[in-house]
């Protein structure tokens, strides 16, 4: 790789929050491997590597945090050969905060496992990387949750709009042919049916609540624009949303009771 190559990979930020901590630890390692010195960071013995590469690696750790806390670990993160900063350091460090050992640090995963829980109209795959995320650190730690145990703890935490869906997928786990694969995309795409509906219904209350009042330039009625016409190909679904509503409210009128004519 040429040396304007290395200078155009830019510097990766770190906010200090836990949440960015795993993606910008990914990406940091494989951008010090495009650049060259990775190895800074788990050489042990000094001779293995130039200085300059010391240089390098802590100056990039250095620029990336953007929070007081991280820059301070960074920052006094020195040794003897290294008295101006030495990247092993600061990197052994971050990582102790950010990823602790601990039987404390195993007991909060823990609970926040069972706790990571996802709202009635949040994307599931946001919720299962959240829970992913948790389960590598578990890992690390020695408390690995098995892809069975993951999948069993998303179908018994979904929303109730997902009740058919998690029916089928338990199902299909009891078989063992469910995949955490598998049950993402079913989730995915209950979802998007789930926002297509409500797109429909939001469309068809905004144009039925305010009616034009001039005449369409389409079929002619009065009471819509030409570009809101059922007769279009476009608003199909809308015409479909909009008379399954005015059918169920003829029904609920059916079914109240006609007390008009009664006398005291």
């Amino acid at each position: 790789m040429t040396e304007d190559r290395v200078q155009t990979i830019r510097i990766l930020k770190f906010s200090g929050k836990e949440e960015d901590w795993n993606r910008w630890l990914k990406t940091f390692i494989a951008t010090t491997g495009i650049k060259g010195y990775r190895r800074a960071l788990v050489v042990d013995k000094d001779e293995e590597f130039p200085t300059y590469e010391m240089i390098l690696q802590y100056n990039d750790l250095l620029l990336s945090c953007q929070d007081d806390i991280t820059f301070g670990i960074v920052d006094e993160a020195t040794s003897e050969r290294f008295k101006e900063g030495d990247a092993r350091v600061a990197w052994k460090n971050l990582k102790m905060k950010f990823e602790p050992n601990t039987g404390a640090a195993k007991v909060q995963l823990k609970m926040e496992f069972q706790q990571t829980i996802v709202e009635e109209d949040e994307d599931p795959d946001d919720w299962i990387n959240k829970l992913q995320l948790i389960c590598r650190r578990l890992t690390v730690l020695g408390a690995a949750v098995s892809k069975d145990d993951l999948m069993l703890h998303i179908l018994n935490h979904l929303p109730t709009t997902y009740k058919t869906t998690a029916e089928i997928c338990e199902y299909d786990l009891t078989k063992g042919t469910l995949t955490l694969e598998i049950l993402r995309e079913r989730l995915r795409t209950k979802y998007r049916h789930m926002k297509m509906n409500d797109a429909v219904k939001t469309d068809s209350v905004a144009l039925y609540t305010k009616q034009f009042k001039g005449m369409c330039k389409v079929c002619g009625k009065i009471g819509h624009k030409g570009a809101d016409c059922f007769t279009l190909e476009k608003n199909k679904d809308k015409k479909a949303a909009y008379m399954k509503r005015m059918s169920e409210k003829k029904n609920d009128k059916k079914g109240k009771k006609d007390k008009s004519n009664i006398k005291c």
